[in-house]
């Protein structure tokens, strides 16, 4: 593993890659469902900081409070690993408020590769800045109600806002091929009881499988979603978890 900064770079071999496939597997089972972390704050607590410290060395710990930004190029088992769910300090109860995750120190970017990272950025094109805000505020579909959709975007200056009836499949078909950023601020599903990964827009009509970003951890899938939405086009999704004050992914 190679950690870099504007200082410098070095080398950082990492444990024996069988084993660490092995915890990453592990951890990644607190994802599986949403209470799954909630009956285990312990276990997930020490997976989580174990995994941080097997992976990340002295040197790169000492740099955290430096840099204001985590950039992960990650191959092998470590494309499935969520880094902002780590821990950089152990916690012991059940307390998750407490926990102190990566996220809460570094804001984590994902790259595919170093090449793609500093590759000269395209020249910028037009497109809408579009957000779904289903907000669900009758409850439609048993579905907890979302209140923060509007905070999420406050910052973004020029944003269409497609919220509660407006936020509904025809709309987001309509608007994602020409839009530069789709930013979700509704539910999600995933674990071992969803039949497979999706997320919820007003009407019951599930989202096609050429545009669910399903298996997003996968380079396909990434793929597949990029040729959909067309070139230079950019993807983020909110997804609170409403129901579960624990760690979601």
């Amino acid at each position: 593993m190679r950690f870099a900064c504007t200082q410098g770079a070095f080398l950082y071999t990492l444990p024996d890659m069988g084993s660490l496939a092995a915890a990453i597997q592990r951890f990644g089972n607190y994802f599986r469902e949403a209470d799954a972390s909630l009956s285990d704050p312990a276990g997930y607590f020490a997976a989580a900081y174990a995994l941080y410290d097997a992976l990340v060395p002295d040197e790169a710990k000492a740099l955290a409070g430096r840099y204001a930004r985590l950039i992960v190029i990650p191959d092998g088992p470590l494309a499935n690993l969520p880094f902002e769910a780590l821990l950089t300090e152990p916690l012991f109860g059940k307390n998750f408020g407490k926990a102190s995750y990566l996220i809460k120190k570094l804001a984590v970017q994902y790259s595919w590769s170093a090449e793609l990272l500093w590759r000269p950025a395209p020249e910028k094109r037009g497109g809408a800045i579009v957000q779904f805000d289903p907000q669900f505020s009758k409850g439609e579909r048993g579905l907890v109600p979302l209140v923060q959709g509007k905070k999420e975007t406050a910052s973004l200056a020029k944003l269409r806002r497609l919220a509660g009836s407006a936020a509904v499949l025809a709309e987001f078909q309509r608007w994602a091929p020409k839009s530069l950023l789709l930013h979700l601020s509704t539910h999600a599903s995933a674990g071992v009881r969803a039949a497979s990964p999706g997320w919820s827009l007003l009407d019951p009509a599930p989202c096609p499988p050429a545009i669910r970003p399903a298996a997003t951890h996968r380079a396909g899938g990434i793929e597949r979603l990029r040729d959909q939405l067309g070139p230079n086009r950019r993807w983020r999704a909110s997804s609170p978890a409403a129901s579960s004050p624990g760690p979601t992914a």
